[in-house]
């Protein structure tokens, strides 16, 4: 039997008991809320490690957050964790601890509307269409910083994929950039996704962390290593990332 999660707000300073996770809006699949309940690929991970190591207990929040919200709060020492992200430049500068294994790989795709018959190979074709190729992103994506960089346009006001699916089909940007992840598992499942056409091409491939916050003790984030990497060496990783049909 899978030992349940904790569900409580997020509030205190200090690690003292379960690790208080950060669970940022538009997390699926890794985080789904489902009335008052979390599940996902992330809570499921986070249930066998419990099952495996009693010791090791999880508290989720009541309420997801923005993502800058959600790492404000790990700086602050009122949260602890968070599952389901990349790592970064700027998170890693912030002192953000990654667990060595990801939870699993994955690329980004671009959407279109589909009756737009645009082609795409690389950044740089999207870069060239200047105005006409503007990309809606989530809100706080940890992209966001890099690709304006790189000179893309992006549209980065709404906090969900829905939202950015919608303005898609409305005509307020060219692309929808996510995922594979969110394409594969969240997407079908919203009725405006049958007037989408994912372009074929695969982007920015990376691994999928939990991290740690600058003030969880060395020891404890050790031992979160050993916790995950006996999910691989038993298959229930494998067989949890398989369960959601997202590779």
């Amino acid at each position: 039997m899978l030992i349940p999660l904790i569900a409580i707000c997020l509030a205190g300073p200090a690690v003292a008991g379960p690790l208080r996770l950060g669970i940022w809006e538009a997390a699926e699949p890794y985080f789904i809320r489902q009335g008052d309940e979390w599940t996902g690929m992330c809570a499921d991970i986070l249930r066998a490690v419990t099952a495996n190591n009693p010791h090791q207990q999880f508290a989720l929040p009541t309420q997801a957050m923005p993502v800058r919200r959600v790492e404000h709060e790990m700086l602050a020492g009122r949260a602890d964790l968070v599952c389901g992200a990349r790592i970064t430049a700027a998170r890693q500068t912030a002192g953000m601890q990654f667990l060595r294994v990801p939870i699993h790989i994955t690329s980004a795709r671009l959407a279109v509307r589909a009756d737009d018959p645009v082609q795409i190979r690389q950044w740089d074709d999207v870069r060239q269409l200047g105005d006409k190729g503007i990309v809606l992103i989530v809100q706080g994506n940890s992209e966001i910083e890099r690709l304006q960089r790189d000179g893309i346009r992006l549209d980065a006001g709404s906090p969900s994929g829905e939202q950015n699916i919608r303005k898609l089909l409305a005509g307020r940007g060219r692309f929808f950039y996510a995922r594979e992840s969110y394409f594969h598992y969240v997407a079908p499942k919203l009725k405006e996704f049958s007037q989408v056409r994912l372009l074929p091409v695969s982007l920015d491939s990376g691994g999928i962390f939990l991290f740690a916050a600058p003030h969880v003790p060395a020891s404890t984030v050790e031992q979160l290593n050993q916790d995950l990497q006996q999910l691989v060496k038993s298959g229930e990783l494998a067989r949890i990332v398989r369960s959601y049909e997202i590779d």
